[in-house]
């Protein structure tokens, strides 16, 4: 660890891909009697390296999505944009890495008034949302429109309230199912959530987030916890919606992104027969009381293992809807995960090992730049596209998606966009471009830096105070990151630092600046 005096700081990051046209990758040969490909974005949330079993999770039963990556090529060597839920999705949506995007962390918007109040936030709508995507920023669905797409969204948002400038439909999406807001995502059973500009009313009864068991109650009887389980699932009208999208679109192409609450905490799902084998699995399951935010759970062990299976169950009925509609031979399917896992509200991620080899807790996991918060599962399959069950090495991280779509579909890369196409390594035809570095920042939990240039990533720590401390680590020996080298390499952390400055911007949104950066 290696301490320093202010300086200046920067950045980068890359990946992911979609869609239809020519070029010397070879998509042209690919596009099925002239018609443009459908594009389907699956986007868990919280999902680790480790958590689905095509990537090597042992306790939790992931057929659907195991079988959908087999039918394509799987990455191992790819990263998330970000290690938070809203600039995540922002990075991905926008093509811009994290030092160069507007949205650079998951703020609450608290100018507003008391927008950590539920009671208040349920009464007046202008509280939800976290800091909005400005006006101007161009997105994949903005990009796809020109092409003659229809362009939905499903799931969680997290950039603007509906009524702001960040409002999904105001960033080229025809349509949107689902949380506008994260705090209201604290709940699987919400009283409502958005389709568009109003409000759909869900059939539960208000139970605040946050809230323990009741005074007396038995932790370890199973009625003590009833209230938190109610009627109305909002993984399961998400998915609905877009299953209605795809039914009322099958004549025209379309992109879609379905990002699914699933399986971020607070711990909760529906009684199943998934949950009923995990309980018999996990005989030793003790009780959540919630120290560590979320809900109270009786065997939180395996609510969250049934939590990762309900969603591998969407996902399957999601490729079920497009192979009953005709339509999946011609629909490019990609899926990752937002960031990756994160141990609060009572999910044992180590018990699971979801990070896989990557440590997780004490500063590490999700909201974090070591390689458990942003390290994530990504595969992609189109049918007669992309040849099955592959697995490649190519570094690559989620705002190569936009270069990648903008190939495929005939656009001209836009000047502010970051990353590479992944044509070539999703097609296996041309070559490949390479990544010069992968870039990070974050200006949640006391703001981080990170950047990734060959074996050697350096993390900058806590750039919100004077003098932070800077980690260097050398992956291709060091892949867990145990060993900060920074002191015997004091000329690379120099070099690298450097880069950092020249690679970024300072953020236009002053919730974003960082002290260290002088931003």
């Amino acid at each position: 660890m290696v301490k320093v005096i202010p300086s200046k700081l920067a950045v980068v990051a890359l990946l992911f891909f979609l869609s239809h046209d020519l070029f010397a990758s070879g998509a042209g040969d690919t596009i099925q009697n002239g018609v443009k490909p459908n594009i389907v974005v699956i986007l868990g949330n919280d999902l680790g390296i480790g958590s689905l079993g095509i990537y090597g999770q042992q306790k939790i039963k992931t057929p659907n999505i195991d079988a959908l990556a087999r039918q394509g090529v799987r990455f191992s060597n790819f990263y998330t944009g970000s290690p938070s839920d809203a600039p995540s999705l922002a990075i991905l949506l926008t093509g811009k890495h994290a030092g160069k995007a507007a949205i650079r962390g998951t703020d609450e918007w608290a100018e507003r008034g008391s927008v950590n109040n539920y009671v208040k936030v349920l009464m007046d709508s202008t509280l939800e949302g976290q800091r909005p995507l400005p006006a101007g920023e161009q997105t994949i669905a903005d990009l796809l429109k020109t092409k003659g797409y229809a362009t939905g969204l499903f799931g969680q948002w997290g950039l603007g309230s509906i009524f702001s400038e960040g409002a999904p439909l105001k960033h080229g999406f025809d349509t949107f199912y689902g949380y506008a807001c994260l705090r209201q995502a604290q709940t699987y059973y919400p009283k409502y959530l958005w389709r568009d500009s109003r409000k759909v009313s869900l059939d539960n009864s208000l139970v605040f987030p946050n809230m323990k068991l009741a005074n007396g109650a038995d932790p370890r009887s199973a009625d003590s916890y009833q209230k938190y389980t109610l009627d109305s699932y909002a993984p399961d009208s998400i998915l609905a919606a877009s299953i209605k999208f795809i039914e009322d679109n099958g004549r025209k192409p379309f992109f879609m992104v379905y990002a699914s609450p699933l399986a971020q905490g607070p711990l909760q799902v529906p009684a199943s027969s998934a949950l009923k084998e995990y309980q018999r699995e996990f005989l030793d399951d003790e009780p959540y009381l919630a120290f560590f935010g979320g809900y109270p759970n009786r065997t939180p062990r395996a609510t969250y293992a049934a939590m990762v299976t309900y969603f591998d169950m969407q996902v399957g009925k999601l490729v079920e809807k497009l192979k009953e509609k005709g339509l999946f031979e011609n629909t490019l399917i990609v899926f990752a995960s937002d960031n990756g896992v994160s141990s609060t509200n009572g999910i044992d991620v180590r018990f699971f090992e979801s990070a896989g080899k990557y440590a997780v807790g004490n500063g590490r996991g999700k909201g974090y730049l070591f390689e458990s918060g942003i390290r994530v599962p990504f595969f992609a399959v189109w049918p007669n596209a992309i040849d099955t069950n592959r697995v490649v090495e190519q570094q690559a991280i989620s705002y190569d998606i936009l270069p990648t779509i903008t190939e495929l579909v005939g656009i001209e890369k836009p000047a502010y966009a970051d990353g590479v196409s992944l044509l070539p390594t999703l097609l296996g035809k041309g070559e490949q471009a390479q990544h010069d570095y992968l870039y990070w920042e974050i200006a949640d939990n006391t703001a981080h830096q990170a950047i990734i240039r060959g074996q050697w990533k350096l993390i900058g720590k806590n750039m919100s105070f004077q003098e932070p401390t800077f980690e260097l680590y050398n992956l291709s020996v060091d892949p867990t990151e145990t060993t900060d080298v920074a002191e015997e390499n004091p000329a690379l952390v120099c070099e690298l630092r450097d880069l950092m400055e020249k690679v970024r911007t300072a953020p236009t949104l002053n919730s974003f600046k960082i002290k260290f950066l002088r931003d």
